[in-house]
């Protein structure tokens, strides 16, 4: 068979969502919808792509005491393809480019006192990755390189509801990541296993960061008493966000 797919809608309703401020239930009911989409096509013993999609909206009301109407609306979009080719019995090629949106909408209750707020932020990645893989009978090892490009959009409202004074600012925000890493998994021994890794990562946004970031683990297994002895070691790099409050 040369071609499969699979297809899903789930929906969800509940009046308990978000944690409340109190012990009374008020103002807390949550409900969304979502979608997924996968279709795999093997044009070849060697060569298989596959596509796959999903897209979700939720929509929350903000629980409180005081009986306002707040509300969160999230929406979100994704799509990836990756393409895998088999260059040899031993390396497995695989090339992934993707594309995600994503929005979040506060929209405070325009009675609220002293101040009314509305946050509204739609985020869009567009990136890929690239990874080239090794597999024999004592060692798996892989080579890569993954990227993507961000554009924020990001609106901020502020309503003084007694002078009815108001304060707004919209902030874009454009940045990028790339990372090349390596890592591997030789085992020289049925019960020795060695896992080594190396990522390299460069940020550009509204700071410039660059990270080093090693990963090494040791498993030994005693067979007689079936134990396994692990050990871990990794360090690891968080991008920041676009924007944020200082």
């Amino acid at each position: 068979q040369t071609l499969g797919w699979l297809a899903s809608v789930n929906g969800n309703r509940s009046d308990y969502g978000l944690e409340t401020p109190g012990p009374d239930v008020v103002h807390d009911r949550v409900w969304g919808l979502g979608g997924f989409g996968s279709l795999i096509y093997n044009s070849g013993s060697n060569d298989q792509l596959r596509l796959t999609a999903s897209l979700r909206r939720d929509d929350y009301q903000v629980p409180n005491t005081d009986g306002l109407g707040d509300v969160e609306r999230e929406r979100d979009a994704v799509a990836t393809l990756n393409w895998s080719h088999r260059l040899s019995s031993r390396l497995l090629l695989a090339v992934s480019p993707f594309v995600h949106y994503n929005r979040a909408n506060y929209d405070g209750d325009p009675t609220a006192d002293p101040v009314s707020a509305v946050q509204h932020l739609a985020s869009l990645y567009a990136g890929g990755q690239a990874e080239l893989g090794y597999t024999d009978r004592t060692l798996n090892a892989s080579l890569g390189l993954y990227g993507f490009a961000q554009h924020d959009d990001e609106f901020i409202h502020l309503t003084d509801t007694g002078s009815g004074s108001q304060v707004q600012q919209s902030q874009p925000g454009n940045g990028g990541l790339v990372a090349l890493f390596s890592g591997g998994q030789w085992r020289p021994y049925e019960w020795v296993t060695l896992t080594a890794g190396l990522r390299y990562t460069h940020f550009s946004g509204a700071v410039v960061e660059n990270a080093t970031d090693p990963r090494v683990a040791l498993a030994i297994r005693v067979p007689k008493l079936r134990w396994t002895l692990r050990g871990y070691y990794g360090r690891y790099y968080q991008a920041p966000p676009l924007s944020t409050v200082s």
